[in-house]
């Protein structure tokens, strides 16, 4: 009847056996009889525990073995879909969970499972369907529900996934902490549209958090809304004053609107908290060039370089700096340090170029705007510059 769930209960069945065997008249019998006897019965046990074992082998072979002995074993059905979906078997997964939804029209082990190999294949319409089926005798499967939402925004169907995921988030609190863990997710692989949608909810549901309303703006600045991000931003540091990756960021939407006051002065909280922060140093050294306070910016970018010596946009910032101010020998350098650290940059190789050229090394001038154009071939005006240099080097 039940193989599981006996280890404790079966102790009163091996009490009664041993007390009743004690009472029977085995006792007169030879004791070599009885140990024999008692033998035979252990090498049998050990023989079944041994064959046993195939059916606990893995969940797979415990469940098949269930329908095997069973008929219409809707639970047993559904649980080895669901374990084929676990390693990746999508048509046999889809296949075990149709078979107990023949059985079960509500199992929704067997829903959940389907709605999830549907998903999987790019089947939106039919792996919501299946979901709102498992919500419409369970409507406070939260679990469910937030996976509806992630199919429905997959849809384009932003405000009704919303909705959704809000919902199921704000029942649990471990749905929550994966709705932020998807956000920073898709912020870092960069996919900034999505992760504003997951943040709108974290902070619908938690707005005190200065950690989501920065991570909302950021995600907003992503997508070109810098006026909502810098409003997110705002709230982040009424939330947390101190907080350096906020001051960081009003710095840069600051120094775009070319305020370069305000910017400094959250560039330099930002340095307050995170006193080697490369950015912090980089955009409160730009801020500094921008006000011509050269001797203060010359010891932002120094600090800059020293604190993210494998940065290159640190090294082409100096560089384009020196190239700016006509200091034309030495922005060689850092435009060499910024080409060796990001060999790719086709920027940086056009830069370095230039600089050159106008140092008198036309040869390596050349060679450098040649790899620009092979990174990029369509770099705006270079490859008229590189022609008429060749021009003036064949006369």
């Amino acid at each position: 009847m039940a193989d599981r769930y006996t280890y404790l209960p079966v102790i009163g069945l091996q009490l009664a056996l041993l007390w009743t065997l004690r009472a029977m008249p085995i006792r007169l019998a030879p004791r070599w009889l009885v140990g024999l006897f008692g033998g035979l019965i252990l090498i049998g046990c050990a023989a079944r525990t041994w064959d046993q074992q195939g059916t606990w082998h893995d969940p797979l072979t415990t469940f098949e073995h269930a329908v095997a002995v069973t008929e219409k074993n809707d639970v047993a059905e559904g649980f080895i879909g669901y374990t084929h979906l676990g390693l990746g078997h999508n048509d046999e997964a889809a296949q075990h969970a149709q078979r107990a939804i023949e059985f079960n029209p509500k199992n929704e082990t067997a829903l959940y499972t389907l709605a999830t190999v549907r998903q999987r294949q790019g089947r939106w319409v039919e792996a919501a369907d299946y979901c709102r089926a498992i919500l419409q005798s369970n409507p406070r499967d939260a679990k469910t529900e937030f996976f509806l939402g992630m199919i429905l925004l997959r849809q384009g169907r932003t405000e009704a996934a919303i909705g959704h995921m809000k919902s199921a988030a704000s029942q649990r609190a471990d749905l929550y902490e994966a709705n932020l863990r998807i956000a920073t997710t898709e912020t870092m692989q960069g996919h900034p549209q999505n992760a504003v949608v997951h943040y709108e909810i974290a902070v619908a549901l938690n707005p005190k958090d200065p950690a989501v309303q920065f991570g909302y703006g950021f995600a907003l600045a992503a997508v070109g809304r810098a006026d909502e991000a810098f409003a997110h931003y705002q709230t982040a540091l009424q939330l947390q004053p101190d907080h350096a990756a906020a001051h960081t960021e009003m710095g840069l939407i600051f120094s775009q609107r070319q305020e370069m006051e305000e910017a400094i002065s959250h560039f330099r909280a930002a340095l307050v908290r995170q006193p080697k922060s490369a950015i912090a140093h980089l955009g409160l050294a730009r801020a500094l060039e921008q006000l011509h306070r050269t001797t203060e910016a010359d010891a932002s970018f120094a600090r800059g370089m020293e604190y993210a010596p494998a940065n290159p946009i640190v090294f082409s910032a100096w560089a384009e700096t020196l190239d700016r101010r006509g200091k034309f020998t030495e922005a060689v350098a850092p435009y060499e340090r910024a080409v060796q650290l990001y060999p790719n940059d086709a920027g940086a190789h056009a830069g370095l170029g230039f600089v050159l050229f106008l140092s008198n090394r036309r040869a390596e001038a050349m060679r450098q705007w040649e790899e620009a154009l092979r990174l990029n071939p369509n770099f705006s005006g270079l490859r008229e510059r590189l022609e008429k240099v060749r021009e003036e080097s064949d006369r």
